[in-house]
């Protein structure tokens, strides 16, 4: 909570709020004043599950974001985003059947981290605290409103995305100091996630303030 602006209503589920790391690779992206440029690079979001005081949907808040294009850093510096230029790589292993045999994402982001995860066979996802399988997808990947900022700059903006269809996963190895450095996670909540989801891919448009 001393995290998120007073303004914005945490998302509740059974007295819990989830936090994310999502790690993704941005490929062909494209602003609409320069349409004729195109950007790819990885993007870390640490991110905090929120209810939108207009809409009362759900929503997020973004703590930070870590990307590694210095270009589309520089442009976020003019919208007041809070993200900093990284550096991390992803790798991933798939079979002939398109499992994800391995997905490693690793670099440096306020210390040395490391997350390596591979889809399960035969796990289900984790829904305990939720009604379906359904029901937790669209509380974790499903929100459309987004904030960032302090409760004196709050930022707030839209998005619309295709279908996501996460595969559940299993953890490897996870080793994120910031996560316990920030004071967002206790060491033992980062080595034991709720959920680990993987989606092969997804096609994003946001609208910024």
């Amino acid at each position: 909570r001393p995290f998120v602006p007073e303004i914005l209503p945490m998302a509740y589920i059974d007295d819990m709020v989830f936090i994310s790391i999502v790690i993704f690779h941005s490929s062909g992206v494209r602003l609409v004043n320069l349409p004729f440029l195109r950007f790819d690079y990885n993007q870390i979001n640490l991110r905090t599950y929120i209810k939108d005081p207009q809409t009362k949907n759900h929503g997020v808040y973004f703590f930070c974001s870590g990307i590694t294009s210095a270009t589309i850093f520089f442009l976020s510096r003019f919208l007041n985003l809070p993200w900093e230029n990284i550096q991390f790589s992803i790798k991933s292993e798939r079979d002939k059947e398109d499992h994800y045999v391995r997905y490693i994402a690793s670099g440096d982001w306020q210390g040395k981290f490391n997350i390596e995860v591979k889809e399960a066979s035969s796990q289900t996802m984790n829904f305990t605290t939720f009604s379906t399988p359904e029901e937790a997808v669209q509380y974790l990947t499903g929100p459309l409103i987004g904030f960032y900022g302090s409760s004196q700059k709050l930022q707030r903006f839209e998005i619309k995305h295709s279908h996501i269809q996460p595969r559940s996963c299993e953890v490897l190895n996870i080793s994120f100091p910031l996560l316990t450095t920030s004071g967002l996670l206790r060491k033992r909540e980062i080595h034991q996630p709720i959920n680990v989801l993987l989606a092969p891919q997804g096609q994003f448009h946001v609208f910024l303030p």
